[in-house]
């Protein structure tokens, strides 16, 4: 499992003080005070000897402080180094270098000098004299603190193996920490997980995890459109439920998700649909969405959630198409009465005589009883029916009568004799609209185009009697 972590690790910026000789071609001068160290170097009055031989020498000349300055820096030499002055005339020369600063992490026990990291502290390396780079003997060493330990929180990539193993990475390397001291140094972002009710798991196994930040955690629990199954939090969605999963692997607070779709997940869907009803918030999603969680529940179930849907979304048609397919495949009962009234105002004939089936004490007008069978009308029903047919027979036979009357005298033939005018021309386009159309038409026609028809029949009738007038003349 691999993470981005913030962990409150500490660290020591520390400088290292190396002493060393170098060499270099000694001076005359330098020569002749190294051989009288060497020869007087087992004398008790060492320095008193030298000193004389020196006053002896230069008297109170310049020279006298040049050549005690000089024993004095000598004075300090081995044996061994001022008999290899003698053999080469190679001078060693003090060399104290204190350039050199590394980051060391007590709790990874490891250190980083130049951009590298090495296990341990670099201080106590046995080879230190070859990491930096130091041809000569090391005659001292020191490694002190060069500034205050700092204890700042920082993310950290971090791996935590099966074996559980726990690594950290120091640049472009994974340094090992142990479980208890990385539980201790961890920076926990989640204050309210006691706000979480669902389990959480002592093993976070396969890929996938992620850390648990209060952000991560809020966006799980401030949605109104969240449950708890099995366990597992669950977020419904339009296209899917997202799972979470929730771990505390030592001490550390992961989380895994994962989108399930609604499509062949019967389980979900039921559990999904039953949330949304007792949360009364199925109007918060689109009806297709809905639509695709209803193909996998029952059809009792569905027909609940669609009287529910449309009790607020009242003229849902992709919904009310829904529910009209599933009063097609059966269900006619357990529908509302306002679910019914909406599909009869968008059934057709077949589906009408179904809604009829299912309640037929709903508020129908005239023109969908008309469309449903006879047979199955009630009898205050078939009073309103038999009362439109009538009616509308009523208007047909007026407009056959009128057309009949025109006929009969012969009048389209006689106006054609007339002198054209605005009243022959109308005369005219009333008889082609009429004669001829409602004579085939007309029984089949519906109240709209009768009563389109009678209007114009109404009309031809009064420009027949201005005509009849003008023959007349």
């Amino acid at each position: 499992m691999n993470l981005l972590v913030k962990l409150k690790l500490s660290k020591q910026r520390k400088k290292i003080t190396i002493k060393y000789n170098t060499f270099e071609k000694a001076t005359y001068d330098e020569y002749l005070v190294c051989a009288l160290a060497l020869r007087t170097l087992s004398e008790e009055r060492r320095d008193e000897i030298v000193y004389e031989y020196i006053d002896d020498v230069t008297g109170e000349g310049s020279l006298n402080a040049h050549f005690k300055n000089l024993y004095n820096r000598i004075r300090e030499f081995s044996q061994e180094q001022l008999e290899k002055v003698m053999t080469n005339s190679m001078l060693p020369i003090l060399k104290i270098d204190d350039r050199n600063r590394y980051d060391y992490y007590p709790q990874l026990d490891a250190s980083i000098f130049n951009n590298q990291v090495y296990e341990g502290d670099l201080g106590d390396y046995a080879d230190l004299q070859k990491l930096l780079m130091i041809k000569e003997k090391i005659i001292e060493k020191n490694v002190e603190n060069y500034k205050e330990e700092s204890i700042k929180p920082d993310n950290y990539t971090v791996i935590i193996e099966e074996r559980n193993d726990i690594k950290v990475k120091l640049l472009n390397k994974y340094i090992r920490i142990n479980n208890m001291v990385f539980e201790k140094a961890l920076f926990i972002d989640v204050n309210n997980i006691d706000q979480y009710k669902g389990r959480i798991h002592t093993h976070a196994d396969g890929e996938g995890w992620v850390l648990l930040n209060n952000s991560r955690l809020n966006s799980l629990l401030q949605s109104v459109n969240y449950y708890y199954e099995g366990g597992e939090h669950y977020i419904v969605q339009n296209t899917g439920v997202k799972k979470t999963a929730v771990a505390k692997v030592y001490g550390l607070y992961v989380c895994k998700e994962e989108n399930i779709p609604y499509q062949g997940n019967s389980n979900i869907c039921n559990v999904v649909v039953e949330f949304m009803l007792d949360r009364n918030i199925i109007w918060n999603y689109k009806s297709q969405a809905i639509i695709n969680i209803l193909k996998y529940v029952s059809s009792e179930k569905a027909q609940i959630a669609i009287n529910t849907y449309l009790s607020i979304k009242r003229d849902d048609s992709s919904m009310i198409e829904y529910g009209l397919n599933l009063l097609e495949n059966g269900l006619l009962y357990g529908w509302n009465s306002s679910t019914l009234k909406m599909f009869a105002n968008k059934a057709n004939e077949r589906q009408l005589n179904l809604i009829y089936k299912a309640n037929s004490r709903l508020a129908y007008d005239v023109a969908q009883l008309i469309k449903i069978e006879y047979d199955l009308l009630s009898k205050s029903h078939k009073a309103e029916v038999d009362k439109f047919n009538a009616d509308l027979q009523a208007k047909r036979d007026t407009i056959k009568k009128i057309i009949g009357d025109i006929t009969t005298k012969g009048l389209r033939e006689n106006a054609k004799r007339l002198k054209s005018d605005s009243d022959t021309r109308k005369f005219s386009d009333l008889c082609n609209k009429l004669i001829g159309h409602v004579k085939a038409d007309l029984d089949k026609a519906s109240l709209t185009e009768v009563e389109r028809w009678l209007k114009d029949a109404l009309e031809l009738k009064e420009c027949a009697l201005k005509i009849q007038s003008k023959l007349n003349k």
